[in-house]
């Protein structure tokens, strides 16, 4: 890769970078969202299969405290997946990773908007924006502080 200025390869490893970044976080996110959904699916899934384990003795345990333990857990896991949004924050991670491959690839081919003496800068400035836009973006799916249930008592 040419690199007369020493400009470029500084823009590319910053490019590589954020989409390093944005892969883990995708990568996380994923296995969250899959791991939350199905814990979810089956804690709930055992609770009828538990009463009926009941039928057969240890009504107490198998009928009454295991499915309450797992709706509880159900219950949980769902609050959570609510709250961090994993599968939202999994989705735009992996679009912005998408974004900074294929402007990656734009600028290293010289297309529009990449041509002329000014690439660096248009790249760069690119660069930032996207930047602060999923920032901001990863910010909306932040739970504001109203809607998230008080777990502590208010002091007087």
């Amino acid at each position: 890769m040419n690199a007369p200025n020493g400009l470029k390869v500084s823009l590319l490893e910053e490019c590589d970078r954020f989409i390093a970044e944005h892969t883990n976080k995708a990568d996380r996110n994923k296995r969250r969202a899959r791991l939350g959904t199905v814990a979810m699916a089956a804690s709930t899934a055992l609770i009828p299969a538990s009463i009926v384990v009941s039928t057969a003795g240890h009504e107490f345990f198998w009928g009454k405290l295991v499915p309450s333990l797992l709706a509880a857990v159900a219950a949980i896991i769902a609050g959570l997946l609510t709250a961090e949004r994993p599968h939202e924050r999994w989705s735009l991670y992996r679009r912005y990773q998408r974004m900074f491959e294929a402007e990656r690839l734009r600028y290293t081919s010289g297309v529009a908007p990449y041509r002329g003496a000014d690439a660096d800068a248009t790249f760069a400035s690119w660069l930032a924006a996207a930047r602060l836009s999923v920032h901001e973006e990863w910010a909306g799916l932040i739970p504001a502080s109203g809607e998230v249930a008080s777990t502590t008592r208010p002091t007087a």
